[in-house]
């Protein structure tokens, strides 16, 4: 079993907890709402199939906006692919947006995920790009 699901706009990291003077906890607008992205364009590649139950890779690539600030020269390395990005924001953070918001849809749980692939671009067109493989569809409940 194979699932691609690709997110339109600028990939969004975990963001940390954050409390309330009460002691309250919540998560960031900005993360919740990429992660609610990321779990309806599950739901929708899912087509209604139940999650996968065996071990799964996860390939994840971010392309992130070229800052505006740069040269046109830089811009053309960055589009290259010359450049790496290598600032804000960092590569884990980014994919445990993602397996958080797969997480109950493409598989039963995170933990299941035994291979990863990601990586970091630019790109003027901002975007996340995900695959997701199990071994076998016997894997499925």
């Amino acid at each position: 079993m194979r699932i691609s699901i690709t997110v339109p706009g600028e990939p969004v990291a975990k963001a940390r907890p954050r409390f309330t003077r009460t002691g309250h906890v919540y998560t960031p607008k900005k993360t919740a709402y990429f992660e609610t992205a990321v779990k309806m364009l599950s739901i929708r590649a899912m087509k209604s199939k139940q999650p996968i139950r065996g071990a799964v890779s996860l390939s994840v690539s971010f392309f992130l906006p070229i800052p505006q600030s740069w040269s046109l020269t830089k811009k053309t390395q960055a589009i290259a692919g010359k450049l790496r990005h290598t600032k804000k924001a960092d590569l884990d953070n980014l994919i445990k947006s993602i397996s958080d918001g797969m997480n109950g849809i493409v598989f039963a749980d995170d933990a299941q995920i035994d291979v990863i692939h990601a990586r970091k671009r630019y790109s003027t067109e901002p975007r996340t790009e995900i695959i997701v493989e199990a071994e076998d569809d016997s894997d499925r409940m």
